[in-house]
């Protein structure tokens, strides 16, 4: 039901010329609906099977725009769809199986006195899906978001508030598990003219997980975080060349019911003398409080001094200056690291539009640790995996891994424990993980790592780094040389060693050209020498990119030949890809779009054999007034020894617009 009066005021100075003022309870601004309709084909062909799968998909969808009596004083838009989803799919192994799902999901943002000095946002939305077979178990997830905002404009102090409720519920068979949030949340600005800027927030969430089946006995895990923050930027001098900014930050937690506590302050302080001298002193205090995997408190904390110069020299010269000093708390001793850095640029414009360009810097470090425990726990440190057969490092390099106390993921507010030495293995040697192919662990997981970590109670070592990087530009970047070359070695002072000291030397050469108007090619030539690992790979890439009247065109080939030395009880290995790509896009008719692209890949390891990829894709859209087709597909062929696997993709949609 729409209620819309209208009220109608002629103006007196032209009678031609009348003005309408709409006004009512509801006042419709617009309103679209459109049917969208997909059909998709999967197929596998490897080595004595085929598995097919095919999924036909209708979703109405709307969105509308309205306010309530007058735009100014509350306008929303609402949006929805509900969709019908049914699967086939014929597998060797279990035959054929049939099912269906539905989805329902809608969303709604409005804004009530925009321009007053007091403007309110809400936001609701929710997304309810239903599975059912052929996936096993049947499983539905309800998601859903509420959300409101209030800002009070005062002249002085502008505040707002925010409350977010989010909330997920995941039943699959007998079993149900629920995850909810609540975080509220205020900020505060003042401003004092144009030299004084200071901003406050405090944020408080709590969270609540819960599952429970007819195997397992109901587990629910309680959390909460309430974290506050100032910061303050301010502008002195004359001029303005000083900058003074100051933060400090607390955080309180329990994630999986483990106690922390963080707390951070620091000061910047940024100046400028003239117009070629730059400096910067910084300052900084960490604290930290939480509990080891015995229970015992485990206290941190860090203060560090940092002081940098740069000095603009003349037109081609810069230098800069760096120190640092830090004092850790830590395992009941004390940690100090200190370390200087300076380096110098030098650049220069040279005749016929060419540029060259060197650059040099050394530093010299020292870490000096006395504690009186040895072991560190480091919780849920996050790792993304990129693929299967990755081999991970743990980022704290300062000791010896000790043990990998658990490797975690959380999807739909359930957490998943991984098997060790089934989804990952451990190699304390080089302190890291390797994810099992095969395992649970997918590409693409954020996993959560909590280690340990073994510290040599008494140690000292330096670290001396020497960076060089010059490049050299010729006729306005026609061609272009550039190197780099970077040599670290970490040395025991006294103390007992560990494998976490390391000598890495990197150095690289690449060569750039450009054939104008279309082409590039680079040649790369990378050594790489570690410790732990080294190896050494030669490149070539070329590139053609072209746009005619109608037509779009791109061909690309690489070549690149790789040798890994052997790596402890690993013996070396070479592999040599082979790799390129052409890509099309024109229009067909007056109405149409087509895309074709192919990729063909081939990789050779002496150890591990050969293994090919060859991929197709096309894609042919087209506009019919009210009506949108797309068409997509794609083939890939994997060719690994003498095994060979296809797979194929057909997807059509079409949205009817009303």
């Amino acid at each position: 039901m729409c209620l819309l009066f209208s009220f109608r005021t002629v103006g007196c100075a032209d009678d031609n010329i009348e003005i309408v003022q709409k006004k009512g309870l509801l006042l419709l601004q617009g309103y679209d609906h459109w049917l969208d309709t997909s059909y998709q084909f999967t197929d596998n062909h490897s080595t004595g099977s085929l598995n097919t799968s095919q999924t036909v998909t209708e979703t109405y969808n709307f969105t509308t725009t309205a306010a309530l009596m007058d735009q100014r004083v509350f306008q929303f838009t609402l949006g929805g769809s509900i969709g019908l989803q049914q699967v086939m799919n014929d597998l060797n192994s279990t035959g054929s199986s049939y099912g269906s799902g539905q989805i329902y999901q809608y969303s709604f943002s409005g804004t009530a006195f925009e321009e007053s000095r007091f403007p309110l946002i809400v936001q609701s939305s929710r997304t309810l899906n239903t599975v059912t077979p052929p996936y096993s178990p049947t499983y539905t997830t309800d998601t859903t978001t509420n959300a409101a905002e209030l800002s009070l404009l005062h002249d002085v102090l502008p505040l707002k508030f925010r409350y977010e409720r989010d909330a997920t519920t995941l039943e699959s068979g007998s079993s149900t598990s629920n995850s909810i949030s609540n975080n509220y949340s205020i900020t505060a600005t003042h401003k004092v003219r144009d030299f004084s800027q200071t901003s406050l927030s405090l944020s408080m969430t709590n969270a609540e997980d819960s599952s429970n089946s007819n195997v397992v006995s109901a587990n629910n895990l309680n959390s909460n975080r309430f974290s506050a923050s100032l910061a303050n930027a301010l502008l002195m001098g004359a001029n303005g060349n000083h900058t003074l900014q100051t933060s400090l930050q607390w955080t309180e937690e329990n994630p999986s019911g483990v106690q922390q506590q963080l707390a951070t302050i620091g000061s910047t302080l940024l100046s400028r003398f003239g117009k070629a001298l730059d400096t910067q002193l910084a300052y900084q205090s960490n604290f930290t409080r939480t509990t080891d995997v015995t229970g015992e408190i485990q206290y941190e904390s860090s203060n560090s001094v940092t002081a940098s110069l740069h000095h603009h020299l003349f037109s081609n010269l810069d230098t800069r200056l760096r120190v640092l000093y830090i004092q850790d708390l830590i395992l009941g001793g004390e940690e100090t690291r200190y370390s200087g850095l300076a380096g110098i640029n030098y650049h220069k414009l040279l005749p016929a539009a060419s540029r060259f360009s060197f650059d040099v810097s050394g530093e010299h470090s020292v870490i000096d640790r006395n504690v009186v425990s040895t072991i560190l726990t480091i919780r849920n440190e996050q790792h993304t995996v990129a693929l299967q057969g990755e081999s991970i490092p743990i980022s704290n390099t300062e000791g010896n891994l000790l043990s990998v106390v658990s490797v975690t993921s959380i999807n739909f507010g359930i957490t998943t424990l991984y098997v060790p030495g089934v989804d990952y293995t451990v190699d304390t040697g080089l302190g890291s993980i390797l994810i099992t192919p095969g395992g649970a662990i997918v590409p693409g997981t954020l996993i959560l790592v909590t280690y340990t970590v073994n510290y040599a109670p008494s140690i000292k070592y330096a670290t001396d780094t020497v960076t060089l990087g010059s490049s050299l530009s010729l006729l306005d970047g026609k061609y272009l040389l550039s190197g780099t070359y970077m040599n670290q070695e970490e040395s025991l002072l006294s103390g007992r060693s560990q494998n976490s000291l390391l000598n890495t030397r990197v150095g690289q050469l690449r060569f750039k050209g450009f054939l104008p108007p279309d082409q590039n090619y680079t040649i790369t030539y990378e050594n790489f020498d570690s410790t732990n690992s080294s190896y050494r790979f030669l490149e070539g890439l070329w590139q053609y990119k072209h746009l005619f009247s109608r037509t779009s065109l791109s061909l690309q080939a690489r070549e690149h030949y790789e040798i890994y030395d052997p790596q402890g009880s690993l013996p070396g290995h070479d592999q040599i890809t082979s790799d390129g790509s052409v890509a099309l896009s024109r229009p067909v008719l007056q109405f149409m779009q087509m895309t074709l692209m192919l990729d063909m890949s081939d990789l050779w390891d002496n150890k591990q054999g050969r293994t090919d990829l060859l991929f197709f894709r096309s894609n042919l859209s087209a506009r019919f007034n009210k009506l949108t087709v797309t068409l997509n597909g794609q083939s890939s062929w994997r060719f690994i020894g003498t095994s060979l696997s296809r797979d194929d993709y057909v997807r059509l949609d079409v949205v009817r617009y009303f």
